[in-house]
């Protein structure tokens, strides 16, 4: 692999996980009526845009799976 494919993977990998960590919190002026916003489908529907479908269906079935394991 190259360096900016590595440096890419990296960088989505670290923005994965920042959204992960979001999404239990609400913090002031985040929430609209008591609901907040799903950050890891915010970040699935900007990643997947430059993808293919069916990395992008996997990578949504993943994520799925990654929200419904956090549920309380």
């Amino acid at each position: 692999m190259r360096q900016d494919n590595i440096l890419g993977l990296v960088g989505a990998l670290v923005a994965l996980v920042i959204c992960t960590l979001a999404l239990p919190l609400r913090l002031p002026g985040m929430t609209l009526m008591h609901i907040a916003p799903n950050w890891l489908l915010i970040w699935l529907v900007t990643w997947s845009l430059n993808r293919p479908v069916v990395i992008a269906v996997a990578a949504g079935a993943a994520l799925g799976l990654l929200q419904d394991g956090m549920a309380e």
